[in-house]
């Protein structure tokens, strides 16, 4: 994912859907390496906060998307910063 320089990074998964319509629970987190802080904003939406000066290509988001119904299955997106 292509970033701007800048501090603070806008996320949004909420188009996200369940082909059987059941709801949807969103855990966003980085890949083993560099973290920063992860700010929620409500149901699939985080900011992410970078370190003044930070490589954003040394950083990997993880979001792993996992449906509500009684046998429940995820899927998860790698999303590479540069």
């Amino acid at each position: 994912v292509k970033v701007k320089p800048g501090p603070n990074l806008t996320f949004d998964a909420r188009p996200s859907r369940d082909p059987d319509g059941d709801p949807l629970l969103f855990h966003w987190f980085f890949y083993p390496g560099p973290s920063a802080p992860l700010e929620n904003l409500g149901p699939g939406r985080i900011r992410v906060q970078l370190p003044p000066g930070a490589d954003p290509a040394q950083y990997h988001l993880i979001l792993r998307v996992r449906d509500q119904s009684p046998t429940p299955f995820s899927r998860y997106a790698r999303l590479p910063l540069r």
